[in-house]
């Protein structure tokens, strides 16, 4: 076991290099920088333009700089997260598909090395530093709103814990679908699989205007297909605090039915195991000539 998890380690420290030194985690890079900002700018203009917002009845000026700096932190951690799951789909995709076209795997599986090994080491390798970038701009950006506006959010926390999941999530999917489909047919599949879960709302949306229960089932079960829209949104509403009773005051009727479930956090932690498992497997039983 300690020599496995020893060339499981080797092989992520191997990726993670390769990881660190790309041009897609350096883009990355600077996406993340670009959203931090535009939180700024935005944090800004509402903190500037509150007194409006605190004048309003039930409100006041303490639950304003709340709001102004939820919106904030929500913007910067979402436009985070989102940058964070495409690489992890860019980079996942050609994890394994990569070095099969590339013929780099053979000088791998020669060794004695368990091809489960491979796939457990490509997860770490690709997680680690995404993760490692997401959690730090995002705890800084917490601090920094906290700075400016004087309001500390405690939900950021296990708000940031959600979004690591949900990465974790893509990144194991993305290696196990680079271990059966080349680097651009598993970026297809896994763009198309984010968004479209992701989006469901809309479909959930359109059962409730035509009064069709099948559509709406098919938009709250689908979600189950990837968890990653429901783990999002259950991270989001950390975010939002009592931001969430107002949203809910004005889109009442639209969204019933298609919260977060109590239990998708577990779920998304036994399908991040199954796809591993079936990563393990794919490349298993792949002809890597």
């Amino acid at each position: 076991m300690r020599h496995s998890l020893d060339r499981v380690l080797t092989i992520a420290g191997f990726t993670v290099r390769e990881t660190v030194h790309g041009r897609g985690f350096l883009g990355a890079g600077l996406a993340s920088l670009a959203v931090l900002g535009l939180a700024a700018v935005v944090g800004a203009v509402f903190w500037v333009n509150r007194g409006p917002l605190a004048g309003r009845p039930g409100i006041g000026e303490t639950l304003a700089r709340e709001i102004v700096a939820r919106i904030e932190l929500g913007i910067a951690l979402g436009g985070l997260s989102l940058v964070a799951v495409l690489l992890a789909v860019v980079l996942g995709a050609d994890a394994l598909a990569g070095e099969i076209s590339r013929g780099t795997i053979l000088a791998l599986a020669a060794r004695p090395v368990a091809r489960a090994e491979i796939v457990l080491g490509k997860v770490l390798g690709l997680f680690l530093p995404a993760a490692v970038v997401l959690t730090v701009m995002g705890t800084a950006s917490a601090v920094g709103t906290g700075v400016l506006t004087g309001v500390w959010i405690g939900d950021a926390v296990p708000a940031l814990a959600l979004l690591d999941l949900e990465l974790a999530v893509m990144v194991v999917a993305a290696v196990a679908v680079s271990s059966r489909l080349s680097r651009t047919a598993g970026t297809v599949v896994l763009l198309i699989a984010y968004f479209g879960v992701t989006n469901l709302s809309q479909l959930f949306a359109l059962g409730q205007a035509l009064h069709s229960d099948w559509l709406q089932q098919a938009a709250i079960w689908g979600r189950l297909l990837l968890p990653v829209g429901e783990v999002s949104d259950l991270a989001g509403r950390l975010l939002a605090g009592p931001l969430t009773a107002l949203a809910e005051g004005l889109v009442r009727g639209v969204t019933d039915g298609l919260e977060p479930r109590p239990w998708i956090v577990g779920y998304a932690v036994v399908f991040l195991a199954g796809a591993l498992a079936l990563g393990c497997l794919g490349l298993a039983r792949r002809d890597l000539r």
